[in-house]
This record gives structure tokens, C-alpha cells and sequence, in this order.
């Protein structure tokens, strides 16, 4: 009996090279959490509520350290939950440590993964170069002590994407990403269906904070990546999807990125026109897939204009909330946050303009007042104390000058780079295959990191930072895969 079940456990929790004794462990693991969680139930009944969560947290951890694929899942399904533990501490950090310690046993315990693990090394330099940036900018800063934050919050990420690395050889780019797709849908659907019970007059983000915003900004070049692929019985399911996860956006009314994605879109579809354009020299099967695709294109931009339409003819006020934050971007007169981001920019840019090479000092932005005391003479200082720049380039260019803003924009360049390459490489080859979505998609997402980065992101901080890292590791992983595919078939 044992034996069965470790047998069906094994591949789920732990991938496919499993021994006989790993299994025992994982059997010996669940028998240690049935223990905890019987303890855990008791307490809860006698409404100790956080030493119950406590008492059950302790297994779990160890059941998922011990399986790869868990720990993967479980930290793409917590990018999508924004809880505070303690000050300075979130849902999303104990995760990333949680991922970490798999990677870290995955690596004392198994057998040394194959030169794909090399796609690590182009991109984790660049994080390696930017924490060096960050060090040298922080040995020169108005107040060194703060940034010690940064510099360990940097290692932090680096280390994350080192891990997510390490355990992708366990879960298949492709199904990873629509894990993520589908965890975006459902979180839309919760932060929708207030918004709509409210009319419009209210922002929601769900379960996920103020990330919400950027979690569906990704998330949509990559749907309709995985509906332009999909097939025919699946094709309805994604079209649904994207138009949950484009109300999902909608309800944050966040203008940066509903801007961002509705680019993405684009992008993706100017790229997939690429595709169109090249396939009849390559064959049949190509010029067949292409015309589907023009099919799709085609169906999804007029249900899409239909059900704008119907939206406006039958409910305006759910719209007319967002289309007015749109509005005060066309004036010469801005107001509201828009003000306060022209605020934040300008003082982002007066303190790099007096300290061009190695900035102010990581972490030394939120003080800016402290430096510069002519800023208590604007009135909108006053809500901005404390705030980010709103923009991971000016942040970078304040904070650490042109050392660090140059490596900042080196990261965000090579991962589109790479994004690009492993396209073109797709479009090489002789026979389509999966790729072929994970590309194009990964190829937006690229494209939407670099753009964000250059106009409003931040991408190297908190919660967005351990997005970013996993869209990063993906993105490298798929590169060395089709850099794979193309030299074989060369």
C-alpha cells in the first residue's frame, strides 16, 4: 500500500528521477504532517488561531523544501498574495525562502543538472553587477545605514532567481507560465467583482496589494500567446480568460499599466504577424498555422470590440471611473498621483544631476527632503515623503547614479535580448512546436520589462522584484532551449 502510493506521490512532489528511499521520505514526511496537523486543529478549536497556523506551517514547509515542483507552484501562486507578517517581512519572502531551501537540498542531494543550468550565468551577472552598484554607491551615500536594506534585499532576489533556475528542470517552461495565466484569471475575478458590484467608483487589487496591476500586465501577452496556440477546444477557455484578466487591470484603474499592456497586445500581435509573413517559405504545416493565427487575430479584435461596445451602451459607469484618471493625463494643468509622479520625477532628477556618478545612496530616496531642504517649498513634498521615484530608472539614477542605472538598464536589455533571440530562433526552425507559444509570449513579457523600466516600474523591489525574477528565469531557460533546438537541427 505504501508502495503505491509513494509510487503515484513521487512524480507529483518530486519529478521523475526519484529513488525508493526519497519516497519513504516523502511517505515519512506526510505521516509527520498528519501529526502536526491534528495538533494544529486543536489548538485552532480552542481558537489559538496563530499557533495553530504555526504548529502547521512547520511541516508543510518541510514536505514542500522537499519536493521541487511544490516549491515552484507554491511560490507563483503566492506572487498573487500580498500579506505583511511583520514589518518587513511578507507572505512573499518566507516563500522565497521556502523556494530557496529546495534548491539548496535539490542541490546537495541530487546529481548535477545538465549545461542548461549555464542559462543562469548571463543574467545573474547582471544581478551580480548591479549588487556591486549598489555597494559602491552605498560606501559613498548621505547615509550608509540605509543602505544596507537594499543591498541585502538585492541578494535576496539574485538568490531567488539562482533557485528558480535550479528548479525549473523539474516543470516545463509551458506549463509553468500557464500556471501563472490561470493564477491572474482567478485573481482578476476576485478584484472584478467588486468593482463591478461598486459600479467603478472604487480601485480593487483582490488578494494581491498594489501588484495586482502588474501581475495582469504580464499576464496578457501571455494569454493570448496561449490562445493564438491553442487548440480548438481550449480556444474559448483562454478568450474568457483574457477577458477576465483585462477586467482584472480595468478595476486596479492603474494608467501606467493598462497603457503597458494594451502595448503588450500589440506587440504581441505585430510579432505573430512576423511569423504570418515568413511561414510560406517554410512549408505547408507553417502556412496552415499561420492562417489559423490570422483567423484568431481577427476573431479576437472584433469580440473584443464587441464587448466594449456592449460595456458602454449598457454599463458606462464601470468604465467611467478609469476613463477619468485617463483624462487628467491630457492637461497642461495635471493633478492627482500624476502630479505627485512628475513630483517624484523631478526629484529624482535633481539629486542625479548633483550626484551623477554613484548618486545620493541606496535607500537615501525616501529622505531626499533631508538633502535637499528647498523641496519643503513645493506643497505636493509633503505627500511624497517617505515614497519611491515611481520609475526603477530614475530611482537607480538618484539612488546609485550612472554605475548602477547602467546596470539596471543592462539587465532589463539583455533579457530582451534574449527574449528576441530565442523568437528568431523559433522562427528558424523546420518544425513548429510548443516553443513556439512560450516564445512568443516570453517575447512581450520582455519587451513590457524593458519599456516599464524605462518609464515606470519597480521591478527590483519587494514583491514586483520576485515577479520579475521569475519571469527572468523563464526567460533564460527557454533561451538555452531553443538555442538547443536550433543547434540541433543544424
Amino acid at each position: 500500500m505504501n508502495t503505491a502510493i509513494a509510487g503515484r506521490l513521487g512524480p507529483i512532489f518530486s519529478g521523475p528521477s526519484d529513488s525508493a528511499d526519497q519516497k519513504q521520505l516523502f511517505l515519512a514526511l506526510f505521516g509527520i504532517l498528519i501529526l502536526f496537523g491534528a495538533l494544529a486543529g486543536a489548538l485552532f478549536m480552542r481558537d489559538k488561531y496563530m499557533y495553530s497556523a504555526m504548529v502547521l506551517a512547520i511541516p508543510l514547509a518541510l514536505v514542500i523544501v522537499c519536493s521541487p515542483r511544490l516549491a515552484l507552484y507554491q511560490f507563483i501562486a503566492v506572487l498573487f498574495l500580498h500579506r505583511v507578517l511583520a514589518p518587513g517581512l511578507t507572505l512573499v519572502d518566507l516563500s522565497a525562502t521556502v523556494l530557496m531551501g529546495a534548491a539548496i537540498l535539490d542541490t546537495l542531494t541530487r546529481a548535477r543538472p545538465s549545461a542548461k543550468a549555464s542559462s543562469a550565468r548571463p543574467l545573474a551577472y547582471h544581478y551580480l553587477a548591479i549588487l556591486v552598484a549598489v555597494g559602491i554607491a552605498g560606501i559613498f551615500a548621505f547615509d550608509p545605514s540605509l543602505s544596507i536594506r537594499q543591498f541585502l534585499r538585492i541578494i535576496f532576489i539574485l538568490v531567488s532567481f539562482l533557485s528558480l533556475i535550479r528548479l525549473l528542470k523539474y516543470v516545463q517552461p509551458l506549463e509553468a507560465l500557464k500556471f501563472y495565466f490561470w493564477m491572474a484569471v482567478v485573481h482578476s475575478l476576485l478584484a472584478l467583482g467588486p468593482f463591478i458590484a461598486a459600479k467603478g467608483a472604487i480601485r480593487t487589487f483582490g488578494f494581491t496589494g498594489r501588484a495586482l496591476d502588474e501581475l495582469t500586465m504580464l499576464a496578457l501577452p501571455l494569454g493570448l500567446a496561449f490562445f493564438l496556440g491553442a487548440k480548438k477546444n481550449r480556444r474559448s477557455l483562454y478568450a474568457m480568460g483574457l477577458v477576465v484578466t483585462f477586467g482584472g487591470l480595468v478595476a486596479t484603474q492603474s494608467r501606467a499599466p493598462i497603457i503597458f499592456a494594451v502595448f503588450g497586445i500589440a506587440f504581441t500581435f505585430w510579432a505573430a504577424r512576423q511569423f504570418m509573413a515568413q511561414a510560406p517559405t517554410m512549408g505547408n504545416l507553417h502556412q496552415t498555422v499561420a492562417t489559423q493565427i490570422q483567423k484568431h487575430i481577427r476573431n479576437i479584435l472584433l469580440v473584443s470590440f464587441a464587448f466594449a461596445l456592449v460595456i458602454l451602451l449598457f454599463s458606462p459607469d464601470v468604465l467611467s471611473a478609469a476613463l477619468t484618471r485617463f483624462e487628467r493625463l491630457l492637461t497642461f494643468n495635471p493633478g492627482g498621483t500624476f502630479r505627485l509622479r512628475l513630483t517624484l520625477w523631478g526629484s529624482a532628477l535633481l539629486a542625479f544631476s548633483n550626484n551623477p556618478l554613484v548618486g545620493i545612496g541606496p535607500g537615501n530616496f525616501k529622505f531626499l527632503g533631508n538633502i535637499y531642504s528647498t523641496l519643503h517649498l513645493d506643497a505636493a513634498h509633503l505627500w511624497i515623503r517617505g515614497l519611491s521615484a515611481h520609475n526603477l530608472l530614475l530611482q537607480y539614477l538618484a539612488e546609485t547614479g550612472i554605475i548602477g542605472g547602467s546596470t539596471i538598464l543592462a539587465l532589463f536589455w539583455r533579457q530582451f535580448s534574449m527574449a528576441r533571440r530565442s523568437w528568431r530562433n523559433v522562427l528558424r526552425q523546420e518544425h513548429l512546436s510548443e516553443r513556439l507559444t512560450i516564445s512568443l509570449g516570453l517575447y512581450s513579457v520582455g519587451a513590457l520589462f524593458l519599456l516599464s523600466t524605462l518609464l515606470e516600474a519597480g521591478w527590483m523591489w519587494s514583491q514586483t522584484g520576485f515577479i520579475a525574477a521569475f519571469f527572468l528565469a523563464v526567460i533564460s531557460q527557454n533561451f538555452v532551449d531553443t538555442n538547443e533546438s536550433v543547434g540541433a537541427q543544424a
